[in-house]
Formats: C-alpha cells, sequence, structure tokens
C-alpha cells in the first residue's frame, strides 16, 4: 500500500512542478506608422462599445450554434474597445487622409462624431473570423443628419492559429472602416 502512496505523491509533485501553458497576448495593430495629415476636416471618435462577451481579456471563439468559450492561453493584451478604438482611429485616418482623434481631447474642435457598437467579434472553429457592428457618424452642428451604418460580415482566416485569426478580425474591422469612411465622404459631398 506504501508504494502505491507514495507514486501517487511522487506523481501529483511531478505534475504541480511542470510549467504552466504559455499564455499568447494579441493586439489589433494596422502594420503602418500613422502619418499627420493637413486636412480642414476635424472627425473625432467619440465612443466604442463592446458586448459584454468581449469586455473579458479572453480571445472569443465560437464552437456551437449558440456557445462560445474563451481560448485559455489566448488574451488580448489590453481592453479590447479601446484597442478597437485606435484600430479605427488609424484606419479611418488612412481612408480619409485627415487626422482623426480617438481620446476626445479635442471633442470641441470636432465637426464629425463617429460612434460604434461592435455586437460581435469572434472566431469559429472552421476558421473564420465574424463582425457585426453599427455605427453613427453624426455632424456635430447638425445631429439630425446623421447616417446610421451597420456591418455584418465574415472572412476566412489565411492561417491556422490565433495569430491569422487576429489578422482576420483586422480585416473585418477595416471593411467596418471603409464603410464610415464611405459615409463621411457623402456627407461632406451633400454638404451645402
Amino acid at each position: 500500500m506504501r508504494p502505491i502512496l507514495l507514486s501517487l505523491v511522487i506523481l501529483t509533485v511531478g505534475c504541480a512542478s511542470s510549467p504552466p501553458p504559455e499564455q499568447h497576448l494579441y493586439m489589433l495593430r494596422t502594420g503602418s506608422a500613422l502619418p499627420t495629415y493637413e486636412s480642414e476636416l476635424s472627425i473625432g471618435i467619440e465612443s466604442v462599445t463592446i458586448a459584454p462577451y468581449l469586455k473579458r481579456d479572453h480571445v472569443m471563439l465560437q464552437v456551437g450554434p449558440q456557445e462560445l468559450r474563451p481560448a485559455r492561453y489566448h488574451r488580448w493584451a489590453e481592453p479590447l474597445d479601446g484597442n478597437i478604438r485606435r484600430y479605427l482611429r488609424d484606419r479611418l485616418s488612412q481612408n480619409l487622409q485627415t487626422n482623426v482623434d480617438a481620446s476626445a481631447r479635442f471633442r470641441d474642435r470636432w465637426q464629425l462624431r463617429v460612434d460604434v457598437v461592435v455586437e460581435e467579434l469572434h472566431g469559429t472553429l472552421d476558421g473564420r473570423a465574424i463582425l457585426s457592428a453599427h455605427y453613427d457618424v453624426v455632424p456635430v452642428a447638425d445631429p439630425a443628419n446623421s447616417r446610421h451604418g451597420q456591418v455584418s460580415s465574415s472572412t476566412e482566416q489565411a492561417g491556422t492559429g490565433h495569430a491569422a485569426l487576429i489578422d482576420a478580425e483586422g480585416q473585418l474591422l477595416d471593411l467596418l472602416a471603409r464603410r464610415i469612411a464611405e459615409d463621411v465622404r457623402a456627407m461632406q459631398l451633400s454638404a451645402p
């Protein structure tokens, strides 16, 4: 009996002393430095609201029709709403060739305000990324002439693994930024 008990103690201690799996941290990045643009248009991202299930630090995966699961060892390096806000700022700045403010420091100078709500942003077991979001582009001086839009889309990951998922989610956010930029341009064309 004692040899079995001793073996169990050794096995337990051995398992307890093995190093934990490595944690992987991710950020959405545009991959290019943000230049400074000379433009008379002043735009700010007022808010980026994310669904409650995205407020945890884990990358999320859809594992069934109604089931989502956090990826145990794959986490966001910072709160996702702030990361999305800066990502959209960079992409909108590039698309519109203007400086987009994401900090609200210069809110009193904004001509247009952008509000974004991300309802879904996660991966699937079959290698797709899913985004569902809606947005408002609001003229600060004339809020009644706001434009509202939405993006519901998915894309295949270019590779396997969580890094490829994050890249695919970035591509979907690029699509969101392009749609917002299209509405901003349409508002500029229709302005008196």
